[in-house]
């Protein structure tokens, strides 16, 4: 268990997405009821078809942060030529944090996002267009709450957190979300700590090694690099299967592919030949080494040491989904934590899971 302590283009969419960031909740308490439908989403279309021709042939992803592990399936996907395989020409945008890369889909400047799952339950409380996510990568999060070490040997609980400046990629990102479940876990209100965008891999370390923040919210493998040079340790973490479970509750689905809906009826071939694309790269790391499928990055990932990436590359691949299918019972679990970390979800008065994924293209790859 590697916890050490208790458990530019898009800006104008900005008003569009209404992604403010998601207040943190007050302590637990009893949510007013909430109607949820399970069943995964089915449309109109017919059964999907993985050597069908994309209708569009060029489109982009926009990430929040291609760098890290969560989405490295992405990358190497496009490194294999699979999207090539499968018919397409990928642009990747990359942004810093899931939240901008959400709204370059709203706004149209991208076609999918490779980004959490956890975004398709929250846009559900707003006006902006449904989204669904149609292929999924990681089977938990992989994000972990780190403070300096400093900080960390005067903390007696997450409740000493009050009064500090913590970090997310960006606001209203999944980071943040997740933060805001450990607060109202500890019993911390939405004004007890202040929050700040810190970014993803250099930006994101920088941050915590020039002290613009004491502790936040990172991912691998920034976090290792972090714990192995000894300028962070462990309050909180999701970057295994069994500390997920202590900390969240259960299964919890993060990284995939996501679109609007919309989109994937005007265009279910272009995403198909992207789903096919996504769970062969997710094959292709069940078959190979840390080492190999390292390999196959860009070096500019390794942040110097590519050693220390290979071997932390190596303790995060079982988060990778061997097929890309949603499981059963996460959206629910999902669902359950944006209930407390939310107040939108919180405050709605239903909730469509079945409209929130669907595992039609994955069933399709063969």
């Amino acid at each position: 268990m590697r916890s050490l302590s208790v458990a530019a283009g898009v800006a104008l969419a900005l008003a569009l997405v209404g992604c403010m960031p998601p207040a943190a909740a007050p302590a637990p308490r009893e949510p007013a009821p909430l109607a949820v439908t399970s069943a995964p989403a089915s449309t109109s279309s017919p059964a999907a078809d993985a050597s069908a021709v994309p209708e569009k042939r060029q489109i982009v992803i926009g990430v929040g942060g291609q760098e890290l592990f969560v989405y490295l399936p992405l990358t190497l996907a496009q490194q294999l030529g699979l999207f090539e395989e499968a018919g397409l020409r990928v642009e990747i945008l990359n942004f810093q944090g899931g939240a901008r890369a959400l709204e370059a889909l709203v706004a149209g400047s991208a076609d999918l996002v490779s980004g959490f799952f956890d975004h398709t339950i929250q846009k559900q409380t707003t006006d902006v267009v449904p989204l669904t996510m149609v292929v999924l990568f990681d089977r938990y999060p992989g994000v972990v709450l780190l403070a300096e070490p400093a900080l960390a040997s005067q903390l007696r609980d997450l409740r000493d957190l009050k009064g500090k400046t913590l970090g997310v990629t960006s606001l209203g990102s999944s980071s943040h979300m997740l933060l805001n479940y450990v607060l109202a876990q500890a019993g911390l209100g939405r004004d007890d700590v202040g929050v700040l965008s810190i970014g993803t891999g250099a930006s994101a370390l920088a941050a915590l090694e020039s002290g613009r923040v004491p502790a936040g919210m990172f991912l691998d493998p920034t976090a290792t690099q972090l714990q192995q040079l000894g300028k962070a340790r462990v309050l909180w973490d999701t970057r295994s299967e069994r500390d997920t479970t202590a900390a969240l509750g259960g299964p919890y689905p993060a990284g995939g592919l996501y679109t609007v809906r919309a989109y994937i009826e005007t265009y279910p071939r272009t995403v198909q030949a992207a789903v096919t694309a996504s769970v062969r790269a997710l094959r292709w790391i069940q078959q190979h080494s840390a080492a190999e499928i390292a390999d196959r990055m860009p070096e500019s990932f390794y942040g110097g040491d590519k050693r220390l990436y290979v071997d932390s590359l190596q303790a995060s691949l079982p988060m990778f989904s061997p097929d890309g299918l949603m499981p059963e019972g996460g959206p629910a679990r999902v669902l359950e934590v944006l209930r407390l970390s939310d107040e939108a979800v919180r405050n709605a008065a239903h909730i469509d899971l079945a409209a929130t994924y669907t595992n039609r293209f994955a069933e399709a790859v063969r």
